[in-house]
């Protein structure tokens, strides 16, 4: 039997899936007894994550390589080193079920988050439209208000051209009648 401890390090090894990425990798190539977690960031604020593997000479080989040359798609790997391991470890099957009991976990603590989210949104929601209520009764009262206004402003205007206009008129008249005395005078 082989053992070997690989600690990948980067900016990003932590939280982009690698855990369940090295997983996959073992159990296709035959790794019997794995473990794999995330480790303290180190003081230049490398992130990393190890997996212990042990199984048969081939299997522990091809992982090793497997993990050396391999990383999911958004992870920001920078060295991978590999050690001697001397310790027990858990039977990959068993490893698996842990690691799907602390996803899990997290799942069920990010969907309360999103849960709270979702509840603020809709306060959010419903205070607007109560606001957005109270709006459109002051905009339907200040438009039958300015409605109002328009038309008694309308009102007063046509007043004041009627009266314009009949003054105009009688003025017209007496103009009028002036030039036809006038003519009237003229013509005697």
């Amino acid at each position: 039997m082989e053992s070997r401890r690989v600690v990948i390090r980067g900016p990003g090894v932590q939280g982009v899936g690698y855990r369940f990425f090295l997983t996959r990798g073992a159990m296709s190539n035959g790794v019997e007894w794995f473990r794999a977690n995330n480790l303290p960031s180190s003081s230049g604020g490398l992130q990393a994550v190890e997996a212990c593997v042990e199984g048969g000479e081939r299997a522990v080989e091809a992982f090793v390589e497997f993990a050396r040359n391999n990383w999911p798609e958004t992870a920001e790997v920078e060295k991978v080193d590999v050690e001697e391991f001397d310790g027990a470890l858990p039977f990959i099957d068993t490893y698996l079920q842990l690691f799907n009991v602390e996803q899990s976990k997290k799942f069920i603590g990010e969907a309360k988050k999103i849960k709270g989210t979702i509840n603020s949104v809709e306060e959010s929601i419903n205070s607007i439209e109560e606001n957005t209520k109270g709006v459109k009764e002051t905009i339907e009262d200040q438009g039958e208000k300015t409605r109002e206004t328009v038309r008694r402003e309308g009102e007063k205007t046509r007043q004041v051209f009627e009266d314009h206009v009949t003054r105009d008129v009688e003025d017209l008249r007496r103009e009028v009648r002036d030039l036809r005395e006038l003519v009237e005078k003229e013509s005697r």
